[in-house]
């Protein structure tokens, strides 16, 4: 008896032991708290997999707090929890953020009916605003961001858990439904909704009327960045609930009581499957115009390169003409202005964002002439070295209209005329001359000075030519040490220079002495001394 007991002790200790070995999966329920934001992923169309996932990626306070320009990434979740099924890629994937304070736990500082969406941006660029409503409008949007997170928190709380089902994240079949009927599977719709991204055809109306869109789809072939921007919308009237009644709304952000909702920030999703936002900084100032000069009537088309988020620009554009565009967080745009009078104008543009206001100002930025092209000064001129004397031919090669030609030569030489494009000078002492020319118009003055422009050499001594043999030689001395000389011979005097032929090329040696032979020499023949 003693023995079958100690027996049938050792078998239920065993027994107890395997079952401690054998591992359990508890489920662990998503959970939330009200003010918190919800990340939701899932593929369209004929894309769509079985399942969808939601992510709580904490307060929306934190986000909204962020020092502005500050990066953070979403850690809340991998890459590889979106990838379940369906989803071998991040092709075709469709995510949003959201967020919402009920009317029965208002946190301190917000109303009730609160929400936050995230809008997506067309080819990089921020689109528009979702508008701000009254409670009740607001109510509906709320209501449905809160069935998300009461859905994830349903069947989190019904699976096992493991990778894909945690407190901060939970991968939902679309099949599940709770006893009322209500299917919660799609993030922001439900499959049985046409409508993708729409909270379910109860979305915030945006600034310019139509339906906002909530959702960002990513390209059939996704390998960039998908951006997403985070408003926070208050209501705009509160009709029912605390703190009072009947009252509007101050948006503590943009000090006003209507409008577009209070832009936090972007998302932005890469191909990696990672996640990062982006507190946006205070806006910075710039155009750009092309030309900048012209004649009267004059229009000009200026683009703003504004970095940072703006929402409204006011462009003053010198001439008394002013110009305010107001479109919420618009990247790109224009302003056009037409210049009537001559003159030279200062524009300034003023950019205003949610986070500060910034200028730019250019003085004299646009130039308007009357009839007449300005002139820009140049000119050309040969030679521009020698052998003093030299005489220099120049030219003047200005664009524009130009009326009058005032040139300074360098050597206390001026020459003015109006008609002619050349000026003439003949430099009589070694040196480096600045050459100036002042060309005007009836669109204005402007000048061109080049210096050391024209360089003389002093006139080497001829020593005279003898024979030798039967050989001519000629020589001399003073010349210019390290200089280039070269010698040209003709048969007639008379002929031009540029038709003489160069027969010997070198440079004065250290004392200045040149000589040349000339082993074939003809009585008829005449020889040179040139400078390069």
């Amino acid at each position: 008896m003693i023995r079958m007991k100690h027996t049938c002790g050792k078998v239920l200790f065993m027994a107890l032991s395997l079952l401690a070995m054998i591992p359990t999966a508890e489920a662990v329920p998503f959970t939330n708290a009200i003010n918190d934001l919800c990340l939701g992923f899932r593929k369209t169309g004929a894309n769509q997999g079985t399942y969808e996932c939601v992510v709580d990626i904490g307060p929306a306070i934190n986000y909204v707090l962020l020092p502005p320009g500050t990066t953070t990434n979403i850690t809340q979740y991998t890459a590889s929890q979106i990838v379940p099924d369906s989803y071998a890629n991040f092709n075709n994937l469709s995510w949003s953020v959201s967020g919402y304070v009920e009317s029965a736990n208002i946190p301190a500082g917000y109303p009730a009916n609160t929400v936050w969406m995230t809008v997506p941006r067309t080819n990089g660029v921020s689109v528009t605003a979702p508008l701000r409503a009254s409670t009740d409008a607001q109510s509906a949007p709320a209501l449905k961001v809160t069935s998300i997170f009461s859905g994830a928190n349903y069947i989190s709380g019904n699976l096992n858990a493991n990778q894909d089902n945690t407190p901060t994240f939970v991968q939902e079949p679309y099949t599940v439904a709770i006893s009322n009927g209500r299917y919660y599977g799609a993030f922001m719709g439900n499959p049985t909704y046409p409508s993708i991204g729409d909270l379910g055809g109860t979305a915030p109306t945006a600034t310019n009327g139509a339906t906002i869109n909530l959702e960002f789809t990513t390209a059939a072939s996704f390998s960039g960045v998908a951006k997403s921007d985070l408003y926070e919308v208050r209501p705009a009237y509160l009709t029912a609930g605390r703190p009072a009644t009947n009252v509007n709304i101050m948006d503590p952000y943009t000090g006003l009581t209507n409008g577009a909702g209070y832009y936090v920030g972007y998302f932005q999703l890469s191909s990696s499957g990672t996640m990062t936002f982006t507190r946006d900084g205070a806006p910075t100032a710039g155009f750009a115009s092309a030309p900048p000069t012209g004649l009267a009537p004059f229009q000009v088309v200026f683009t703003n390169t504004c970095t940072g988020t703006v929402t409204n620009w006011a462009w003053s554009f010198g001439d008394g003409h002013t110009y305010t565009n107001s479109s919420p967080n618009t990247y790109g745009g224009t302003a056009t202005n037409t210049y009537t009078a001559p003159g030279r104008y200062t524009v300034a543009l003023t950019v205003v964002g949610p986070t500060g206001t910034n200028t730019s100002t250019v003085a004299n930025y646009v130039v308007v002439t009357s009839g007449s092209t300005p002139p820009v000064a140049s000119f050309s001129g040969t030679p521009t070295t020698g052998f003093a004397p030299l005489t220099v031919i120049l030219t003047d090669t200005s664009t524009g209209t130009v009326t009058n030609r005032a040139w300074s030569f360098g050597d206390g030489h001026t020459y003015t005329n109006t008609t002619s494009l050349y000026a003439t000078n003949t430099y009589t002492t070694n040196g480096s001359y600045t050459v100036s020319l002042t060309a005007t118009g009836p669109g204005g003055t402007n000048t061109s000075s080049v210096a050391k422009y024209v360089v003389v050499s002093p006139a080497p001594h001829f020593g005279g030519a003898i024979l030798v043999g039967t050989n001519l030689v000629i020589g001399g001395t003073n010349g210019p040490a390290g200089v280039q000389y070269r010698i040209l011979s003709t048969t007639n005097l008379t002929s031009a220079l540029a038709s003489w032929l160069p027969v010997y090329t070198n440079t004065f040696n250290a004392l200045g002495n040149f000589g040349y032979t000339n082993a074939a020499t003809k009585s008829q023949s005449y020889f040179k001394l040139v400078s390069p």
